[in-house]
């Protein structure tokens, strides 16, 4: 129920970002040391493939944080019998965005459950809220970004998110 409540509370609050200037490395490599253990009780490698040569990007760290977080944490619970969640960052000169790719080697989704899960309270979990990808929506689009997600059944499912890069106040 205190899970429920709480992304319900965050899904309601208002979306106001605080964006500073931030090295989106730190920030994936703090997130997936949050979900690791999660990863390794299930007989997961968690890997990030780290870019110094990225810019500084606008970002919310806390907020980007909790958006990764849910992303992991699916990806974990989407594979049941081990697996492997992949994340890197690139960045894409000609769209001027960088690029967060999450892969994971679960069991992926069909293009009816895919178009729509950004929907508020859409599950396919028996305990699942419903807003969790609805909240890595909202983050995103308080980051002035974008997500995309490509799945295939049985395959595996990958989620980019996309961050603008620019000035912070």
């Amino acid at each position: 129920l205190n899970r429920v409540v709480s992304e319900l509370l965050e899904f309601a609050r208002p979306g106001e970002m605080r964006l500073k200037s931030g090295n989106i490395n730190g920030v994936i490599e703090r997130t997936l040391r949050l979900a690791g253990s999660d990863a390794s009780a299930k007989g997961i490698s968690a890997r990030f493939t780290r870019d110094d040569s990225l810019p500084l990007v606008p970002v919310d760290a806390e907020r980007f944080t909790q958006a990764l977080l849910n992303l992991f944490l699916n990806a974990i619970q989407a594979m049941e019998r081990g697996g492997s969640l992949e994340v890197s960052a690139s960045l894409d000169r000609e769209t001027g965005r960088l690029g967060v790719r999450i892969v994971d080697t679960g069991r992926g989704m069909s293009p009816e459950m895919l178009s729509g899960i950004f929907n508020p309270y859409f599950t396919t979990k028996p305990s699942g809220t419903g807003l969790g990808l609805a909240i890595v929506h909202r983050i995103m689009e308080g980051h002035n970004g974008e997500i995309k997600v490509e799945s295939q059944p049985g395959k595996g499912t990958t989620f980019i998110l996309l961050l603008p890069l620019g000035r912070t106040a």
